[in-house]
């Protein structure tokens, strides 16, 4: 069952104040489509494909827009297990709203200085096609190799991801390096 309040909302907030005391990273792990209406699918397979990308797309709304990442400036939240495409989704929207409409909201930042902040992490995988694009939208400075080793994925399935985003030509070294590990490094303040 999830939450009642979306992870914006000030009721978390003591948790965000203790991770900052801490220096520790928060995880978002997608997962959970409940709500999202997928509920009545008949096939669990079309439920899969939302289940996490778009949980993630609506707490990083909700932490941007309810000030979150504002208020703790030090907090540090990475977004696991959905990918890296729902972040254009979210640039598009957001940069167009802000072009278009001058209503104030909670958010205080673009999308683009929140991802470079080094308060944010997302989890891709090398072979995903669409990485290029979303590098080149939004930079490859919050994005971060993630794979569900050993949980669903293991010890050879890894290093054959990792050995292809090696050989991406699409990718330069330095984004490849990034996206490897250097990005984890600093997020993680390894």
């Amino acid at each position: 069952m999830g939450s009642r309040f979306h992870l914006g909302h000030d009721y978390y907030w003591p948790v965000y104040q203790e991770a900052v005391n801490l220096g520790c990273v928060l995880g978002i792990h997608g997962g959970s489509s409940l709500g999202l209406g997928a509920g009545t699918f008949t096939d669990p397979w079309a439920a899969r494909a939302l289940r996490h990308p778009v949980p993630l797309a609506l707490e990083m709304v909700s932490l941007i827009y309810h000030g979150v990442f504002d208020r703790y400036r030090d907090l540090r939240i990475g977004f696991f297990e959905g990918g890296c495409a729902w972040i254009i989704l979210l640039k598009d929207r957001i940069d167009r709203d802000e072009s278009i409409y001058t209503t104030p909201s909670g958010k205080q930042r673009s999308l683009q200085d929140y991802l470079a902040s080094g308060q944010t992490l997302i989890g891709c995988e090398g072979n995903e096609e669409v990485l290029p694009y979303v590098i080149k939208q939004v930079g490859a400075e919050s994005l971060a190799y993630a794979s569900d080793y050993p949980h669903e994925v293991d010890l050879v399935a890894a290093k054959q991801m990792i050995n292809e985003t090696i050989a991406r030509p699409d990718l330069s070294q330095k984004e490849k390096e990034s996206i490897l590990g250097e990005n984890a490094r600093r997020f993680f303040r390894m």
